[in-house]
């Protein structure tokens, strides 16, 4: 399902009911899992990450959230932090290419059970290994 964000005034913004409507709508048992944005070009302000973590707390789906940018600007760090904290966020994947200038690309997921991971990483059929720990700095 995709849901359409609405215009606020001069923003774009995350349409909390439309979310909260198509999980009733449609089931939540039926839903794999939400997904959010935390950086955007504007006019899109970035997701309402707590807002929705909370939603999918409601109804048990998972919340998956694009940082594709993310690692940037540290406002979104925290709204990240807070969300995991306070909320439900299940996993955190971003861009390499974008954020660190890997030229091949690549990606980093990020997230609060060790066990979630160990999933994600079972799914990568590449040659390439997985759960790699690289020191950016």
């Amino acid at each position: 399902l995709i849901i359409q964000n609405k215009l606020v005034d001069t923003q774009i913004l995350t349409d909390l009911d439309a979310i909260e409507k198509a999980i009733v709508t449609h089931e939540a048992d039926t839903i794999a899992c939400v997904m959010t944005t935390s950086s955007c070009f504007a006019p899109r302000a970035p997701d309402f990450l707590k807002s929705v973590g909370d939603i999918c707390r409601k109804y048990n789906i998972p919340h998956l959230l694009n940082n594709a940018y993310g690692v940037q600007v540290f406002e979104y760090a925290k709204m990240i932090t807070k969300t995991m904290q306070s909320s439900r966020l299940d996993l955190v994947v971003q861009s390499t290419d974008k954020n660190f200038m890997v030229p091949v690309g690549g990606s980093i997921v990020a997230a609060n059970q060790q066990e979630l991971l160990k999933i994600v990483a079972n799914t990568y059929a590449g040659t390439t290994a997985t759960l790699n720990r690289n020191n950016l700095f």
